[in-house]
């Protein structure tokens, strides 16, 4: 189930019965003669040798393009590991805000419904001073936000359930028309909600060079060892369904548009107008005591001070601007890095296509230190462009 959507049409919408996706082999015969060279090729998946403890041989078909030349006989025997390999789990203490890596930039403003887990006690000056005055949020907000979360999570939960149903039931329909999750996305659909954590217009272009004639040459093939290069083609990580409009419209008078860098970078700005405004308020507060008690002794506020009201209500806006724009930030880089980890999966396995790599050794340095995923564009500074490469940063 944890498979991309659409890789699996080639195995009928099911899992093979081993519970791994583990490719096909390739054979290429060299056929040499005076005048000309021919390669025979040969194709057979590895799924169907796991658990071949006999050692059975097998025929392939060999073909020059499309015309059957003859038979291969192999045998193979593939072993699976005993104990599937597991990550760590993550522990997203603040739900979709914490697993997309968006850290707190300010002291309350994460609601309960944001707080899985406790957090770490906290017995600063300015955190008892915050907590004395309250919830910075009105519930005509929050009732707006809960709705909008609501509606974001069966957005999620839809795109979960037609992910799977495409592994088991592959739409047929022509590959203009698909609208459900496959292999390929076409550009297209950028604006379909339902798609928009896979990347679109994905493409794997490999070049094998290769010397295939000894005749022109005094070197033995053997002698000179061919390359193959792996490149992927894109459209850039992007949340076109949701666009680069005013985020806040109908929230707040403020504005915050663009792709991810730029909302993220007035997420920043917001969090320094809530620090600004709170400070004022501390202060506004202290100020108030100090003079009142001079007169008498005082240890509450009239709601009817106009100032600390005026006050209190500048943090209410900033905490509200500064959680909502975090969710929307929270929302996009999730579908963002969706896209962005297709990719990088896309080029991991058309680098292990490659025979010379494996043999020389290069799974294990990514394995000790990580496989180097490099990313270049052609977009424009203007316009949605400018939107697709701050959200592609």
């Amino acid at each position: 189930e944890g498979v991309l959507p659409g890789i699996l049409q080639a195995f009928g919408g099911q899992m093979p019965a081993t519970g791994f996706l583990l490719g096909a082999l390739c054979f290429c015969v060299m056929i040499q003669s005076d005048n000309e060279v021919d390669i025979w090729e040969a194709i057979v998946g590895i799924e169907s040798f796991v658990g071949n403890g006999n050692n059975n041989a097998c025929r392939l078909p060999l073909h020059r393009g499309t015309q059957l030349v003859g038979h291969l006989l192999v045998q193979l025997q593939v072993m699976m590991p005993t104990h599937r390999v597991t990550c760590e789990q993550f522990n997203g203490s603040d739900g979709l805000v914490s697993l997309v890596g968006l850290e707190s930039l300010a002291y309350g403003v994460n609601p309960i419904i944001d707080n899985d887990v406790p957090r770490a006690q906290d017995d600063s000056l300015r955190k008892q001073q915050l907590d004395t005055m309250g919830l910075f949020f009105t519930s005509q907000y929050m009732d707006q936000h809960l709705a909008l979360r609501h509606s974001a999570m069966e957005g999620f939960q839809e795109r979960a359930r037609a992910y799977k149903q495409a592994l088991f039931r592959p739409e047929k329909a022509e590959p203009h028309q698909l609208r459900s999750p496959k292999a390929f996305r076409p550009s297209s659909s950028r604006m379909e909600t339902t798609l928009s954590g896979l990347p679109f217009n994905c493409h794997v272009v490999q070049m094998n060079i290769n010397v295939v004639d000894s005749l022109r040459t005094a070197v033995p093939c053997r002698d000179l060892p061919g390359a193959c290069f792996q490149n992927v083609t894109h459209g850039a990580p992007s949340d076109h369904a949701r666009g680069f409009g005013n985020v806040l419209a109908g929230v707040s008078s403020a504005s915050a548009a663009g792709g991810l860098r730029r909302l993220e970078a007035k997420r920043t700005e917001f969090a320094q107008v809530l620090q600004q405004a709170q400070d004022a308020l501390i202060a506004g507060v202290g100020n108030y005591f100090a003079v009142a008690r001079k007169r008498s002794p005082v240890n509450h506020i009239s709601a009817r001070n106009s100032e600390l009201q005026q006050l209190r209500w500048r943090v209410f806006e900033a905490v509200q601007n500064l959680h909502h724009l975090t969710w929307m930030c929270a929302v996009r880089r999730a579908n963002v890095f969706s896209q962005s980890l297709g990719l990088a999966v896309t080029s991991y396995l058309a680098s292990l296509s490659d025979t010379s790599k494996i043999t020389a050794g290069w799974p294990e340095i990514w394995k000790r230190h990580g496989y180097l995923v490099c990313f270049e564009g052609l977009l424009s500074a203007a316009g949605k462009e400018l939107g697709m490469i701050e959200d592609a940063r």
